[in-house]
């Protein structure tokens, strides 16, 4: 096995540089013979997850056939996560797994079939670590998982660190757009706000905070859209204008989708809120729009014009085609940025140059 003490400055060095947990996992596993390992969050089966190579494919199919919904195995680690990491051997026999699918329908078609595991609390979030062995090796032993169980303490401590330097992280973000004079909030994948910036908190005449620390729009559409949050099978950017309300002035509201795995594992993190002041003389290029939007070249090229003002006749002469062709693309480009016009689309782009990252 591993020397416990350099895999134990692994695991707090790992805390500080997300990047590192696929090759973590990897030791984990390959120190007890495994083939490897997950880390995932289980308190939201919508968060990513992280496996090393020997079983990201396995995993794969796991998460995209619903195993995480019918799964026997995780609900008996869930309900002994306390007693630190158990090994599926001593729960279930060859019979109850040859009853269960996720052993003879997933697992065993696999050669995969034994594993040990445990749950770690990090924060209000269940962090689960799952280490799989091919089948044909045999179950995790009693002296791996004395070993693993002695790591088990560095590993919770590490997903705690791991969760506080996120946040930090998250911070300085919103203190860098404070001094740029820009309203920045963040929000969990549940709707829920995580942290705000002075400038945002002060912006209550169009934002609100109610329960829950749950987010109350004055524009409808950002509302429709803030409440669908939990539902999105993948996050995507969106805006909003914001009309001017008490000496505020006309904004737009920027979803932002948090990127880094770290983040969304840990924290939920889900969104970036940031509200930019309108300014009428602006060009956003075509390529920020694609991003943006997701639109196709051509739809690119309309939106960039539409911003710069032209007309839908000026549009056609410029990109050479019929009216009612420039026309359908205007109507894609508003079904994908969630606006009702195209006045709500030039307003709500008028101001994305003044977001910098």
């Amino acid at each position: 096995m591993t020397d416990i003490h350099v895999l134990e400055e692994s695991i707090y060095q790992t805390a500080l540089i997300p990047a590192l947990w696929p090759q973590l996992l990897d030791t984990l596993a390959r120190t007890v013979g495994a083939e490897g390992a997950l880390l995932a969050n289980m308190s939201n089966e919508k968060l990513p997850w992280v496996a090393s190579d020997g079983v990201g494919e396995l995993y794969e199919d796991f998460f995209d056939g619903g195993w995480n919904y019918q799964n026997a195995r995780s609900e008996t680690l869930v309900a002994r996560s306390n007693e630190g990491f158990i090994s599926d051997i001593d729960f279930f026999t060859h019979e109850q797994m040859a009853a269960e699918p996720i052993y003879g329908d997933f697992l065993w078609r696999r050669n995969f079939g034994y594993a040990t595991g445990t749950v770690l609390q990090s924060g209000g979030a269940k962090i689960a670590i799952s280490i799989e062995k091919h089948r044909d090796k045999g179950p995790v032993g009693l002296e791996e998982l004395a070993y693993l169980n002695r790591l088990r303490p560095h590993l919770a401590r590490a997903t705690s660190m791991a969760a506080h330097a996120e946040l930090g992280k998250i911070e300085a973000a919103l203190q860098a757009f404070d001094m740029a004079q820009i309203p920045c909030a963040i929000i969990r994948m549940d709707g829920r706000l995580l942290n705000a910036n002075t400038r945002f908190e002060r912006f209550g005449a169009s934002i609100g905070v109610g329960a829950n620390d749950m987010l109350t729009f004055s524009e409808q559409q950002a509302q429709q859209f803030y409440r669908s949050i939990q539902s999105f099978s993948r996050r995507y950017a969106a805006s909003f204008p914001i009309k001017a309300a008490n000496q505020h002035p006309a904004a737009v509201l920027h979803f932002i989708p948090v990127v880094g795995v770290a983040r969304e594992l840990f924290l939920h993190a889900a969104y970036f809120l940031t509200l930019a002041p309108v300014n009428d003389h602006i060009h956003v290029p075509a390529p920020m729009l694609k991003g943006l939007y997701d639109l196709t070249p051509t739809e690119a090229r309309v939106a960039e014009a539409l911003v710069e003002g032209l007309t839908v006749a000026e549009i056609t002469e410029r990109i050479g085609c019929a009216q009612e062709t420039v026309r359908t693309h205007v109507k894609a480009i508003l079904s994908k940025a969630r606006m009702a016009s195209q006045r709500d689309f030039v307003a709500a782009m008028s101001s994305i140059s003044s977001v910098k990252f």
